[in-house]
């Protein structure tokens, strides 16, 4: 901690009423988590010497990542889809065999892609309700399943299902920053696809060989 934060402020002269730190707590598994490693951490922080200010959650966010999973949905930019993992897999399956071969049999859209906006927002509100149970639900953004780069493909950006934590009094998500770093990946994804449509950027396909 030294070296990451004071060593940091003497090298940029930050002056010391300036020297402010945040201990955020990444509390996104409730599985994994309690009231015991919450405090836990706390002390160690105040054994080192290091007094951060302010402390926060990543369940704090809970309500800002929610309204823009909202306002994906709304632009017909995500669904819920019930597809499980396998299920999932072998869809991806088919659009490696279409990059192959497009006259490959099958679809590799999940067949919850297309329900109406209305109908994935009933359902997503289900899922902050904790109406699902694990892995019965989940966010997807709507992608391109044809793109070579399976990053392209439609992520899963949200798992579903109620837990509560000692510290929240309401049903949360599991994998919050899950969600943020997921939606950026995908808004970064559709801008390099919109430069590709428009022939400003050409993506170079590597392969390896294996020696």
């Amino acid at each position: 901690m030294n070296m990451n934060f004071q060593l940091a402020f003497e090298k940029l002269n930050v002056p010391p009423e300036n020297r402010q730190t945040y201990f955020r707590y990444d509390d996104t598994n409730p599985e994994a988590e309690s009231a015991e490693y919450i405090s836990s951490l706390a002390e160690d922080v105040a054994w080192m010497g290091w007094k951060p200010n302010p402390t926060t959650f990543s369940s704090d966010y809970f309500h800002v990542l929610y309204d823009l999973a909202v306002k994906l949905i709304k632009r017909d930019r995500a669904y819920v889809c019930h597809q499980t993992k396998a299920e999932m897999e072998a869809c991806r399956e088919i659009a490696r065999a279409k990059l192959a071969d497009p006259n490959a049999p099958g679809d590799p859209c999940s067949p919850y892609r297309n329900r109406p906006i209305e109908e994935s927002l009933k359902l997503f509100e289900d899922m902050r309700k904790g109406k699902f149970g694990a892995s019965e639900a989940t966010l997807r953004m709507k992608m391109d399943m044809t793109s070579p780069n399976p990053n392209m493909w439609d992520q899963v950006i949200k798992i579903g299902y109620k837990r509560l934590i000692s510290h929240i009094t309401f049903s949360v998500y599991q994998s919050i920053c899950l969600l943020l770093s997921r939606l950026l990946i995908a808004l970064s994804m559709s801008l390099i696809r919109t430069l590709e449509v428009s022939g400003v950027f050409t993506p170079r396909m590597t392969t390896r060989t294996a020696s």
